[in-house]
């Protein structure tokens, strides 16, 4: 069964990176103030994880490639862009969203207020 996007709100995921998880009062993201968060949630493996990544190519953001469980970085522009632990700390801080999924499961894309 294939879904589109479940949720696209502006309530931002807690710090701790647990997938699903919305703390609502921090609204920030790894220490960064987060203006949407959409989450993606097809049955097979890597489906939702392909449903961001063409929601990514639709809205005209660049994306990394998966990384254990590390987020992978999204810029809105034109990028080729390293796994998240190639990146520079100043890469992790100015990346305009970041796309966390796995193999199975739930895909969620943050994005960062400018």
């Amino acid at each position: 069964m294939k879904n589109e996007t479940l949720q696209t709100t502006e309530t931002p995921m807690a710090d701790d990176r647990v997938l699903g998880v919305v703390h609502p009062i921090l609204g920030t993201y790894m220490g960064r103030k987060t203006t949407k968060r959409i989450e993606f949630n097809e049955e097979g493996t890597f489906q939702s994880h392909h449903a961001a990544i063409r929601w990514c190519k639709e809205n005209g953001y660049s994306y990394g490639s998966m990384d254990g469980h590390n987020p992978i970085a999204l810029w809105n522009d034109d990028s080729v862009i390293s796994k998240w632990h190639n990146l520079s700390n100043e890469e992790k801080r100015t990346c305009d969203g970041v796309l966390e999924s796995q193999r199975e499961g739930k895909a969620i894309i943050i994005i960062f207020a400018k």
